[in-house]
């Protein structure tokens, strides 16, 4: 029997894909033990979840985007990783002529760029050999923040701990807690260690 097909249809819900992402966590984390995986940036740990995400889709990356733009988002800031459709022209079109309503000006040289809507975002953070807390979480949760009425289920910093960084794990998840707030719990915040002799493993908080 030949391996299953994916499609994004299946991962409609953020349940879903919270699972699949989680899934894919696992499959991180062993690779990460077995020294096939070694990260030095963020940015290793997107692309690298980016080809999983890619692998389990055969190939269909419609859905994914790195640093991208956000219908509703961030600011201009864009996240590590955005899943979700690209608007269509219809919709870009539309909010288009909205904007020009409410606009005083009438003459534009460009139309709006194409936006991904967001059916999740995610930062990455990895500490190689310490936690710069403002830096690793607080910047990142006010960020996810921005986008907490466009995207309620959908946010998720997952921080990437080495062996090397020394701390005490319950005092940096209390922290951790009280930089979220207790009025943003549907924000996901997962902590990914990799010790020195197990293989590494993720806590949700």
């Amino acid at each position: 029997m030949g391996k299953r097909m994916h499609n994004w249809s299946e991962y409609s819900s953020s349940s879903t894909l919270w699972e699949l992402i989680e899934e894919m966590l696992d499959t991180l984390g062993t690779a990460w033990g077995n020294g096939r995986f070694v990260p030095l940036l963020e940015a290793d740990v997107a692309a690298y979840l980016y080809y999983l995400l890619l692998s389990h889709f055969d190939g269909d990356g419609s859905h994914l985007h790195l640093e991208t733009r956000i219908r509703n988002g961030m600011d201009g800031k864009k996240p590590d990783l955005a899943i979700g459709p690209i608007e269509s022209d219809d919709q870009k079109n539309e909010l288009f002529q909205e904007f020009l309503k409410k606009s005083k000006t009438k003459s534009f040289k460009h139309r709006f760029n194409s936006e991904v809507i967001a059916n999740m975002v995610l930062e990455f953070k990895h500490c190689r050999r310490s936690i710069g807390f403002k830096t690793k979480v607080e910047n990142p949760i006010i960020k996810l923040g921005q986008l907490k009425k466009t995207c309620p289920k959908g946010r998720g910093l997952i921080l990437f701990l080495d062996n090397k960084v020394r701390t005490n794990e319950s005092v940096l998840r209390e922290k951790i807690i009280n930089a979220r707030g207790l009025d943003d719990r549907d924000l996901r915040i997962y902590i990914c260690r990799k010790k020195e002799s197990d293989q590494p493993s993720w806590t949700l908080l």
